[in-house]
C-alpha cells in the first residue's frame, strides 16, 4: 500500500472496512505507517467503540453505510 501511495497522486482515501482478502482496520495502519493522507472509514459496523477505535487508528473521519453519496461531496 505504501508504494501505491508514494507513487500516486492521491489526495483523500475513502476506506471501506469490508474487503475480501485483508482487514480494512489492517490497511489503516499500514496507511498510517506510511502517509498522513485524509482517511475517511466507511463501514456498516456503527457501534460508537468501533468508530473510536478507528478514529485512534488514525482515521480522519467515520461514515456508517447505508449512506447518501451527497454525504461524500
Amino acid at each position: 500500500m505504501c508504494q501505491i501511495i508514494r507513487h500516486q497522486n492521491i489526495d483523500l482515501i475513502l476506506l471501506d472496512l469490508m474487503l475480501p482478502y485483508k482487514s480494512g482496520d489492517q490497511l489503516l495502519k499500514e496507511i498510517r505507517s506510511c502517509s498522513d493522507l485524509p482517511v475517511i472509514v466507511i463501514s456498516a459496523r456503527g457501534t460508537t467503540q468501533n468508530k473510536i477505535d478507528l478514529l485512534r487508528l488514525g482515521a480522519d473521519d467515520y461514515i456508517t453505510k447505508p449512506f447518501d453519496p451527497v454525504i461524500i461531496i
